[in-house]
């Protein structure tokens, strides 16, 4: 069985070839030449909207995006086809996707409309929900959907809540706080630490699962200055990422709850045994993955998308142009948007 990705071989044959491993810049428009016919086209864009958000189905055979100003597309790879777009108006601040473990669901909150899910291969809604705002993301297998609503409040110390709904019905079953922090830019689920992590005015917040009006701080990003922007959770809870807007990005490996007493009272917090921090030198990120075991993190900015190395900080491979990246669930395709266009990238072994 083959365990290394297809970048893993890409940069192999750049060091074999150029004499080392270096960034390779690549212009969306030379992406068939440059992987040597194996690129797969998908339509153009229907405006030169950047891309807010973009999602790959768990099984890799449906993807979705939503364009800044609130066009959703729909695409079967498999057919090479359209399956449905859905057209909400959207200014693009925080628009966020989710498939559900199925891929039968797909979850979008788009600003002024709320969060819709949709049926993955139809477009039909099954159900809508307003007035919520910032980020969205699967628990309990798909069970349950959570999401976020900005506090209306402009009293100093407004809070967020956190949503928590059947995935089902839509129907509302719990709520959290999240004090100190007026709204939510995107947040992050994990079931194995049992909590939400969010970004959003006032830095980053950690949302225990059990909690009803307590939030854990976090000090995710104390090696970084500037507003919080983006964060991403590795798929088995070991490893988070947070990236700010003046290009820095810090890491935290090994997760775990740790309790400190103070003043009497027992605190938990989320750390981690060990970090890294780096600049990407670029300007605002707009979202963090994780690919596969988290020992690839793909980055995505407003002028590039870039593949990095996160355990020692190093860039691997760089997409200059690009506003959006996609990185499949296998880790073995990338899809990238630039200019209108929207190309999916399997470099040959």
């Amino acid at each position: 069985m083959q365990l290394r990705g297809w970048e893993w071989f890409y940069l192999s044959k750049q060091a074999k070839t150029k004499g080392g491993y270096r960034p390779e810049e690549i212009d969306i428009s030379d992406l068939e030449k440059r992987a040597e016919g194996n690129t797969e086209r998908l339509p153009q864009t229907q405006t030169s909207s950047p891309i807010a958000a973009m999602e790959w189905s768990p099984d890799g055979v449906t993807m979705a995006w939503c364009q800044h100003n609130g066009h959703l597309v729909a695409w079967d790879r498999l057919l090479r086809k359209q399956l449905w777009s859905h057209t909400s108006p959207s200014d693009g601040s925080h628009v966020s996707i989710v498939f559900t473990p199925t891929g039968s669901e797909l979850a979008v909150i788009v600003p002024g409309k709320g969060l819709t899910l949709f049926d993955a291969r139809t477009g039909t809604e099954r159900w809508q929900v307003g007035d919520v705002d910032g980020g969205v993301d699967v628990l309990d297998g798909g069970k349950h959907i959570v999401t976020s609503r900005a506090s209306r409040s402009r009293d100093i110390g407004a809070s967020a809540a956190l949503l928590f709904l059947e995935t089902n019905t839509g129907k509302v079953v719990s709520k959290s706080t999240v004090p100190g922090r007026p709204m939510v830019h995107q947040l992050v689920a994990s079931n194995v630490q049992n909590c939400v992590v969010t970004v959003g005015p006032g830095g980053t917040g950690v949302v225990p699962l059990e909690a009803t009006e307590a939030l854990e701080l976090f000090k995710l990003g104390t090696h970084t200055v500037g507003h919080k922007t983006a964060i991403a959770f590795a798929k088995d809870g070991s490893t988070l990422a947070v990236a700010s807007d003046s290009g820095g990005i810090e890491v935290l490996f090994s997760l775990g709850w740790e309790e400190e007493q103070l003043l009497g009272l027992t605190e938990r917090r989320l750390q981690g045994e060990r970090s890294t921090s780096f600049e990407a030198n670029v300007p605002t990120i707009t979202n963090l993955q994780f690919v596969q075991n988290a020992d690839r993190l793909l980055v995505s900015s407003r002028e590039s998308v870039t593949l990095w190395d996160p355990i020692v900080g190093e860039r691997l491979l760089e997409f200059r142009g690009a506003d959006f990246g996609a990185m499949s669930p296998d880790g073995r395709k990338l899809a990238v948007h630039q200019a209108g266009r929207l190309a999916v990238f399997e470099p040959r072994e």
